[in-house]
């Protein structure tokens, strides 16, 4: 058994799951995903899990699981707790704890085995690009898509449609969010919209925002454009595949509209990403290699 702490927006729930996903496939066992941290949520911004909108084909690790992987500890410490070979303890079946290492692909990744706990952001295709079509697959809505989703589903096969993201919310308003990751300037998407338009002809935009009036008031264009806000929290997967459903991508330093470019099955995409993700650490291969990196 594999079991994967999943933790953060849905976005990192997607990396933590494709790379549980590849190594359960690997080696030959089953997926489990450890939610416990939704239950009582420790993180500055709050997060819903919600990957079981998706066609995922893993369960939930029960507690007597998590236990036995030794991400939970006996109730008599009242403490969760990590362990390397925690699964030792008291006669448990052994089972190993994998940290992953920051800021780039961890290689150790490539010789786990079965009872294995993942504990990691995992953001990088390489955990999880031989089974890229497996992902792909189960990345797909598993509950009904909206009307409006649908026609705007529509409407963005049918222009030159291009998905541009733009996180600001804890990025902006919490000051040790904002130290960590930064945000993207207005001379950034100024630069991608520039380049797509002498790429492409009479793009429509399609802006994705967790604040879009401030879209609205600061970002111009005399080109179609269509805000995206209708989508709440609980129905962002759907904010997701409408991006992925574009055929080209500007990005925000975000794990949400990285796999709405990823998901982008259009052969001829232009992806434009941020080359800093991260304030004060390098992110190395989280963005692949085709895709087009502008200073933020």
């Amino acid at each position: 058994m594999i079991i994967v702490k999943l933790m953060g927006g849905v976005g990192n729930q997607m990396f933590q799951y494709a790379a549980g996903r590849a190594l359960a496939c690997r080696v030959d066992t089953i997926l489990k995903l450890d939610v416990s941290g939704y239950a009582a949520p420790h993180w500055r911004t709050p997060r819903l899990y919600l990957l079981d909108q998706l066609r995922i084909t893993a369960g939930i690790a029960s507690d007597s699981q998590l236990y036995a992987s030794g991400a939970l500890a006996p109730k008599r410490f009242g403490i969760s707790w990590l362990g390397k070979r925690a699964g030792s303890v008291l006669g448990r079946r052994p089972f190993t704890t994998c940290k992953e290492l920051p800021n780039c692909f961890d290689t150790q990744f490539l010789s786990l085995q079965d009872n294995t706990y993942l504990c990691g952001y995992w953001q990088s295709e390489l955990y999880f690009q031989d089974i890229s079509e497996i992902v792909r697959r189960e990345f797909q809505p598993a509950v009904p898509w909206s009307r409006r989703n649908l026609q705007l589903a529509a409407e963005i096969s049918a222009t030159n449609s291009v998905a541009l993201h733009v996180r600001r919310g804890d990025y902006v308003n919490d000051k040790s969010v904002r130290d960590a990751h930064g945000i993207c300037s207005l001379e950034y998407y100024r630069t991608c919209m520039g380049q797509i338009e002498c790429a492409i002809g009479n793009p429509h935009y399609y802006f994705f925002s967790d604040e879009p009036q401030w879209v609205r008031d600061n970002i111009k264009t005399s080109f179609p454009k269509t805000i995206v806000d209708h989508n709440g929290s609980r129905d962002a997967i759907f904010d997701i595949q409408l991006m992925s459903l574009c055929k080209h991508n500007i990005l925000a330093n975000s794990s949400f509209s990285w796999w709405g470019a990823w998901l982008n099955t259009n052969p001829d995409k232009k992806v434009f990403a941020p080359s800093r993700w991260f304030c004060r650490k390098e992110a190395k291969d989280l963005l692949p290699a085709s895709w087009i990196v502008i200073e933020p």
